[in-house]
């Protein structure tokens, strides 16, 4: 099965959707290297790449001949993963030159065009788009000190967990549905961050 092999032909620095890594990683070293652009005074380049969508452009020609290449047969090419794609680098022209011609080869030899309309750059110590912005639903660039940060987070919860709903199924039920949100929504931020006690407060009071 695929889960078996795709550790071994998936770069390693793709941390999301693969047995054995962890998806956080992305956006934890991402926060990480950030942090450290910013305690430095450094320039940095970070550009939020969008592709359209892959089964509609991609180069079919391509996608098998790599897929052959890896040893895989052709019904595997009815697969196609899309995934955020995040690249950073120092700011300055040069490192942007070779951003874009990687990008302009890789959309030659693979179809994938760039979706400009929701793609964005981003600079730290330069004046270049506004943060947070989200990275495999991990807020990148936030204070998370920020209670307002937390204000999408809490939203979620009340989804799930109104009022309505409550009045519709056991306590036994509900408890079922309560461990359900904390596993699927508030570990992924809680193991990363941690929460104010203000937004705390009011999750229990949901």
């Amino acid at each position: 099965m695929l889960v078996h092999v795709i550790d071994k032909i998936i770069s390693p620095v793709q941390s999301a959707f693969i047995y054995g890594r962890q998806i956080l990683d992305g956006p934890l070293i991402l926060n990480e290297i950030m942090s450290w652009y910013k305690k430095n005074n450094c320039k940095m380049l970070l550009f939020k790449v969008d592709f359209e969508k892959a089964y509609d452009s991609v180069n079919w020609d391509y996608l098998c001949f790599m897929l052959s290449s890896l040893g895989f047969g052709s019904k595997w090419c009815g697969w196609i993963l899309g995934y955020d794609v995040i690249i950073f680098s120092d700011w300055n022209r040069q490192e942007l030159r070779h951003i874009i011609r990687i990008l302009e080869i890789f959309y030659l030899v693979s179809g994938l065009r760039i979706n400009l309309a929701k793609s964005n750059v981003f600079g730290i110590g330069v004046n270049v788009g506004r943060f947070p912005t989200n990275y495999l639903g991990i807020p990148i660039g936030a204070n998370m000190k920020h209670v307002s940060i937390w204000e999408s987070l809490v939203d979620k919860f009340q989804a799930r967990l109104s009022s309505w709903k409550a009045s519709l199924i056991s306590s036994v039920g509900r408890l079922t549905l309560i461990k359900s949100v904390m596993g699927s929504i508030g570990i992924y931020y809680f193991s990363m961050f941690k929460c104010p006690e203000t937004i705390i407060k009011r999750l229990e009071a949901i």
